[in-house]
């Protein structure tokens, strides 16, 4: 597959990283971003003459993070970004001829947490909270416009990614570690959990976007190995050259204490289990030599 790359959402953190691949490899790239791009939460916005003598369309574009309360506009505004435009997206897509629409999702539309098993592609959505729902949605209806037109849509699924600069809870821990404050995160009840290297996720966003062959409507993508929160901190560390300290404390009693504080959440999504199993997408993509 040949032809130019559109990238939505180009001005991100992934989306950056993605157009500077693309660029890299030679590969004639479009970046849409707000400057040059709809409203993403405009329903009438006209992504057929964008998209239009493109090879294939990437949407790397989104709105993360939960949020404990939401009012009734902010939780139509993730229905819209996440769920309603990625759908309407490949439908323009497939209407102006484009083989191929990619969009990245979540591990988080399968769950919150694992118990010794980890996610599969096959598994059956069961997303918790107003993100993950709204990109299960959107799951669905790129995958409802690539069925209804013929076409091929690829679902990325990934878990946490790590890269530079470092966002959300990394940069949280990147400012502690270059604070000198323990880190109470190397007890042994702390589980491990799955994560995607920039790096890695770049590689498969761009072999799937060129690929002429078949490939699944849904792809995992992780890095090995998955990481319990001290060794994640460690990796951190080792990036900016400072070396973590510790504390050992209980992941029960750190949860419970960060509850207390109205911060239980981010201390469940560093301590508790979280595993993505991608076998299936690398057997896939192996077959399809990417």
């Amino acid at each position: 597959m040949g032809g130019r790359v559109t990238v939505v959402g180009s001005s991100g953190f992934l989306g950056t990283a993605l157009v500077s691949k693309l660029q890299d490899e030679g590969v004639e790239t479009l970046a849409l971003s707000r400057k040059n791009a709809p409203d993403l939460t405009d329903l009438q916005a006209d992504w057929e003459t964008l998209f239009e003598g493109s090879s294939a369309v990437i949407n790397c574009a989104g709105k993360a993070h939960d949020l404990r309360r939401l009012s009734r506009e902010e939780a139509r505004t993730y229905a819209l970004v996440n769920g309603v435009t990625p759908g309407g997206m490949a439908r323009a897509a497939y209407k102006v001829g484009i083989p191929r629409f990619v969009q990245l999702s979540t591990a988080k539309v399968l769950g919150d947490h694992t118990n010794g098993r980890a996610l599969l592609e096959s598994d059956i959505p069961s997303p918790r909270g107003v993100y993950a729902l709204s990109k299960a949605l959107g799951e669905g209806l790129v995958l409802e416009a690539a069925d209804d037109a013929n076409a091929s849509a690829v679902v990325v699924r990934v878990p946490l990614v790590i890269g530079r600069p470092f966002k959300g809870n990394l940069a949280l821990l990147e400012k502690a570690i270059r604070a000198g404050i323990p880190l109470p995160l190397n007890h042994s009840s702390v589980s491990k959990r799955s994560y995607v290297q920039l790096e890695d996720l770049l590689e498969v966003l761009t072999r799937v976007a060129l690929l002429k062959g078949p490939l699944p409507e849904i792809l995992h993508v992780r890095s090995e190995p998955d990481m319990t929160a001290s060794e994640l901190a460690d990796f951190v560390g080792s990036s900016i050259g400072m070396r973590p300290k510790f504390v050992s404390v209980p992941a029960s009693l750190l949860t419970s204490f960060t509850a207390a504080l109205g911060r239980g959440e981010m201390a469940a999504k560093l301590t508790g289990e979280f595993l993505l199993s991608d076998e299936a997408s690398r057997k896939a993509l192996h077959t399809q030599g990417v």
